[in-house]
């Protein structure tokens, strides 16, 4: 009986031992797969890092006719009635701040915080997109296009992965453990709209959003009665509100130092930084 028993025992030995060691294996493939692709993105972005992004040419088509959206078919209706000659068009884009994708190493250089042009209700007239590097697909620029097209005199800022941690490196050193701890790229690109917006003010949007009109009207981000503007869920049951798709503010809003602070606290829980944004609007 006692004999059985130890072997029992040894035989659990030998089979945790082995679930460990497979385990093992595995992570150590995992890790040595995910390094390989740091590496590759790292030259990748090093690469493009000094390319220039023009949206001209895709500004001067407008929007899609027979785009499934039917906003994007009405806008593209309504561009081709206010500028159907695309001479027209060319000319009058040609000589506008928005036309290149802005780097965020020449924004920085160029630009402090206060001295970037604002409207009257005090968000800077600068829209803010990340990426992991300048490399962007045919559609990513088109739709960054839409802005320029939209909103020809806002500069226009795109910031790569690089740039999200230097930006915490220069303003807020004491979050880039919690930055490097994520283990997902989407939750880095959460909170560095929420820095980018306390630090720099204007509008953050999504790489996949496309501007259809100008939203600097008094009627959407230009109001005099708000600060910070956000756009609604699609779906508010599952959602919440509120998502950080879409986003402006003025410069240095307490709401965003409030949540880069929640944020941190929260860090250990694994929670993304959009959680709180639901929160907070709620």
């Amino acid at each position: 009986m006692f004999g059985e028993h130890r072997k029992c025992k040894l035989c659990s030995i030998i089979l945790i031992s082995a679930y460990v060691a497979v385990i093992s294996l595995l992570a150590a493939y995992e890790d040595s797969k995910f390094q390989q692709r740091v590496a590759q993105e790292n030259k990748i972005r090093d690469q493009y890092k000094p390319s220039e992004i023009d949206l001209l040419h895709n500004a001067v088509l407008g929007p899609n006719k027979s785009d499934p959206c039917p906003y994007v078919r009405e806008a593209a209706v309504r561009f081709e009635l206010e500028a159907p000659n695309k001479e027209q068009r060319h000319q009058l884009l040609s000589s506008k701040i928005g036309r290149h994708l802005m780097s965020a190493a020449e924004f920085r250089k160029n630009f402090y915080e206060d001295s970037i042009p604002t409207l009257p209700n005090g968000v800077p007239k600068v829209i803010h997109q990340t990426w992991w590097s300048r490399k962007l697909k045919e559609k990513n620029i088109r739709l960054s296009a839409s802005w320029f097209r939209c909103m020809p005199d806002w500069i226009h800022v795109l910031w790569d992965d690089d740039d999200v941690i230097e930006l915490y490196r220069d303003y807020r050193p004491d979050l880039l453990e919690m930055m490097n701890g994520y283990p997902y790229g989407v939750q880095r690109s959460d909170m560095f709209r929420y820095l980018v917006l306390y630090i720099y003010g204007g509008v953050y949007a999504d790489m996949d959003y496309e501007c259809i009109q100008d939203i600097s009207r008094e009627d959407g981000v230009g109001s005099l009665s708000h600060s910070v503007f956000m756009s609604g869920a699609p779906n508010p049951i599952v959602d919440g509100k509120a998502q950080n798709t879409l986003m402006a503010s003025t410069r240095g809003h307490p709401f965003w130092a409030h949540v880069l602070s929640v944020s941190a606290e929260q860090c250990g829980r694994m929670y993304e930084p959009e959680f709180f944004i639901r929160i907070f609007v709620t």
